[in-house]
C-alpha cells in the first residue's frame, strides 16, 4: 500500500498481495530516503515478525464490530496518529487479502477525512 502526500493530492493503495521481494524494495528505498514507513499486518503473529510492526486494526483504530460500507476508522483529526498518517510516505501492508473490502473502505474514508485528499487510486487484490 503506497501513499504519497501532503506534496500529492493523490492517495495511491497498491496491493501487498506482491511478492515480499518487492515490499522489501519499497520499504528499503523509501526509508533510506528518510520518509515515514508504517508496517502492518492483519494478524498479530505476523506484526510481530515485521521490524516496528503493528497490526492494521491496532495502527489504524479499525471498529472491531459492526463494520460495514459506511464505517470509519476511530482517528481524531488532532491526534498523533493523524499527524503520522499525514507524515507517511508508505505503508506496507502484509496479508491484505485476508482483510474485508470494508476494511479497506474505512480507512479510506478515515485518509480523505484526516488528510483531506482530493484525487483516489486504488489498486486491491481482485480476491476482495
Amino acid at each position: 500500500m503506497t501513499m504519497s502526500w501532503p506534496l500529492s493530492t493523490t492517495l495511491h493503495f497498491l496491493s501487498m498481495a506482491l511478492a515480499t521481494l518487492v515490499k522489501t524494495f519499497l520499504y528499503s528505498t523509501v526509508h533510506a530516503q528518510g520518509r515515514v514507513v508504517v508496517v502492518v499486518a492483519s494478524s498479530g503473529i505476523v506484526a510481530l515478525l515485521l521490524d516496528g510492526g503493528h497490526t492494521a486494526h491496532s495502527r489504524f483504530k479499525i471498529p472491531m464490530q459492526g463494520l460495514n460500507n459506511t464505517s470509519t476508522c476511530y482517528i481524531s483529526k488532532d491526534s498523533k496518529l493523524a499527524a503520522l498518517l499525514q507524515a507517511v510516505a508508505l505503508i506496507v501492508w502484509d496479508e491484505a487479502v485476508m482483510m474485508h473490502m470494508h476494511v479497506f473502505e474505512a480507512i479510506i474514508r478515515s485518509l480523505q477525512d484526516i488528510i483531506a485528499i482530493i484525487n483516489l487510486a486504488v489498486a486491491l487484490p481482485s480476491s476482495l
